[in-house]
């Protein structure tokens, strides 16, 4: 069985476009599990993680994932807790099938988990950064433990894959985010 996508003109930075075919096959030989295969047209050697980056930044923007400064300079941390979750379901709602395949062949191919964890560990410490912030976690002893707790929960809470099972069970982008922010602040002491 093969299954094919293709990209077309993904762009690297500003000035340049690199005009490729991205075809994704799943093999197995003899007693082998299915494996992704990727075939590149028109690149450079070494260069799938320069293709993956060039994906994921091109999802971010069309996500509209350059918003997460607002919850960075956001100075209440609950409003910023509830920014966090509109960016995050408004992204992950923007392309899901794609993000879905994404992230099943990173979890099958060591090549191309790196660079996703990277981007996931960047949400991890945007909560860490946001919980910081709230009085009940700042200059008290024992609290690093509680903090890295909460933020692992609003990480985990403002993922993909929190989103794609209730968006699968048949909710909509508003009910996720409302979802979402409620469990959240109750996670973490405020609701």
């Amino acid at each position: 069985m093969s299954i094919y996508y293709t990209y077309c003109m993904i762009k690297i930075n500003a000035s340049q476009e690199l005009c490729l075919h991205v075809r994704i096959s799943w093999e197995s030989g003899k007693g082998q599990p299915l494996r992704p295969v990727c075939a590149f047209s028109r690149l450079p050697a070494n260069s799938l993680q320069m293709l993956l980056d060039a994906l994921y930044d091109q999802l971010a923007s069309r996500g509209n994932l350059r918003r997460i400064a607002e919850v960075l300079h956001e100075p209440d941390a609950s409003i910023g807790i509830e920014k966090l979750v509109r960016i995050f379901v408004g992204f992950w709602s923007s392309d899901p099938i794609v993000i879905r395949r994404l992230r099943g062949m990173a979890a099958l191919d060591a090549e191309m988990a790196p660079g996703l964890r990277a981007r996931d560990a960047r949400r991890q410490h945007i909560a860490r950064e946001l919980l910081g912030r709230m009085a009940s976690f700042r200059g008290r002893k024992g609290k690093l433990e509680e903090l890295n707790l909460a933020a692992d929960v609003l990480s985990m809470l403002t993922s993909f894959e929190t989103y794609d099972t209730l968006s699968r069970a048949g909710h909509s982008e508003k009910e996720i985010t409302e979802t979402v922010i409620r469990l959240a602040r109750s996670a973490i002491g405020l609701g």
